[in-house]
């Protein structure tokens, strides 16, 4: 009887109690709501045409574009266990681009009502 508590019993409930406290501690410290863009395509345009024809100028809406052009596609997600409302946005949502580069158009499939999307961009 004592090998059965020693061998299976308490090893039990200690794996009981530290799963216990795992699971409080995750419910505690995860974000109530959270907003992260997801990355789902990220497609250098102009890497092997410019290569090959180094004197080759692309025109967008009249100006010249760098041989940088860069398409990114991805999503918004709530990484959070509640959904986000009005109240729990600080600030709008924005997309800061490294320096050097210029967001240049901005698509969205869907857009919730509920948000305000706005894009800016460092020049």
């Amino acid at each position: 009887m004592i090998d059965f508590i020693l061998t299976t019993a308490i090893p039990f409930l200690i794996g009981m109690l530290l799963s216990s406290i795992s699971v409080y501690l995750t419910m505690k410290y995860r974000p109530r709501g959270q907003i992260n863009f997801v990355i789902t395509h990220y497609i250098p345009l102009l890497d092997q045409i410019t290569q090959d024809l180094p004197d080759l100028e692309i025109m967008y809406k009249g100006s010249p574009i760098t041989k940088n052009l860069i398409l990114i596609e991805g999503f918004l997600e709530n990484s959070g266990y509640l959904d986000v409302s009005k109240e729990d946005i600080k600030r709008p949502i924005c997309f800061v681009v490294p320096d050097g580069y210029t967001v240049r158009e901005v698509t969205f499939s869907d857009n919730p009502p509920v948000f305000n999307t706005i894009m800016t961009a460092s020049h």
